[in-house]
């Protein structure tokens, strides 16, 4: 709880310890893509709060988000027409090769950073 929130509020990119978390505590895959999308929207609702108290959300920024969450938006019911198409094994199948590949790229981001 505390540990992953102090990560995800510091970091970007965090998604992919959650999902495997979830998998691990034994969700099914609905289960995970559901509590992740629900733990996602809540924390990008506090850093917004944060920033614009701070006063660090310009126009810019509010437009920006805007943009982007329409851009993304269909995405979501491809999605769901895809998860509803497919077993569940194969759902599991690729959620765990999202986790695998989002865990290289973390690293990788990291190791970059370190090393320049």
């Amino acid at each position: 709880g505390l540990g992953y929130g102090a990560l995800t509020g510091g970091t970007s990119g965090t998604g992919v310890l959650l999902i495997a978390i979830l998998l691990a505590a034994g969700l099914q895959a609905r289960a995970v893509i559901a509590t992740d999308a629900a733990t996602t929207f809540l924390i990008g609702l506090v850093k917004t709060a944060t920033f614009q108290g701070a006063g660090a959300m310009p126009l810019s920024s509010w437009i920006m988000a805007l943009v982007i969450g329409v851009a993304v938006l269909p995405g979501a019911f491809i999605a769901r027409k895809i998860g509803d198409r497919i077993d569940a094994k194969s759902h599991l199948a690729i959620l765990d090769g999202v986790v695998i590949f989002g865990g290289l790229l973390l690293a990788w981001q990291g190791a970059r950073a370190m090393w320049g």
